[in-house]
């Protein structure tokens, strides 16, 4: 398992690994589904929103997209 970038706030100390909700669309806002952060090249945790959660941005080639979601252990 690979851990994220955290800047500033460290994980939870739980077990369970980074879970997204949700992730944002140019064209659409916020859209429900989201991929697994395994897929991902590189997930780095900006922070905590107090709207939208846990937000990340995340790396796949030269694509980076915003999800939210959950923290938890920071691993993924």
């Amino acid at each position: 398992m690979r851990k994220a970038i955290i800047i500033g706030e460290e994980p939870k100390e739980e077990s369970n690994p980074i879970e997204f909700i949700g992730f944002l669309s140019i064209t659409n806002g916020w859209i429900s589904y989201a991929n697994k952060p395994a897929w991902f090249d590189k997930v780095v945790y900006l922070g905590k929103c107090t709207i939208d959660g846990d937000m990340f941005a995340c790396y796949k080639g030269k694509a980076i997209l915003i999800y939210k979601g959950n923290l938890n252990d920071g691993t993924y």
